[in-house]
């Protein structure tokens, strides 16, 4: 559920509105999830270490090479995958989750801890 938005006029963009819309949160052991754009060393910081939260963030290629880096992830790397398949409006669909340790503190951000990857298929 979300629990705040604002309107960022055109003088700004949504990366310095971040922290403003979450300052006055108590968002100590909640988990904040954000969209790409988001996925910044400044913005897991302000949560980990000045709101006491946890994120989740997806880089999808907005971080220079970590969707590259998260692809290039060994197997062995990787825990074993998680699957789920389900049928449902005439569409097979099945779902593979890993999660790995091994970044942890990718880039020298000490915020970069177990990532996920998932494949599931387009419909």
């Amino acid at each position: 559920m979300g629990i705040g938005h604002r309107q960022v006029d055109c003088k700004h963009n949504e990366i310095t509105e971040f922290k403003p819309l979450l300052e006055p949160l108590d968002l100590r052991g909640r988990l904040v999830t954000a969209d790409a754009m988001h996925t910044q060393k400044g913005h897991a910081r302000f949560l980990v270490e000045d709101k006491h939260a946890d994120e989740l963030f997806i880089p999808e290629g907005t971080q220079g090479s970590w969707e590259a880096d998260l692809q290039a992830l060994s197997a062995a790397a990787l825990s074993p995958p998680a699957i789920q398949v389900e049928k449902a409006h005439g569409w097979l669909e099945i779902r593979k989750v890993q999660t790995s340790t091994a970044l942890n503190g990718y880039l020298d951000s000490p915020h970069v801890a177990p990532v996920f990857q998932s494949n599931a298929p387009p419909r």
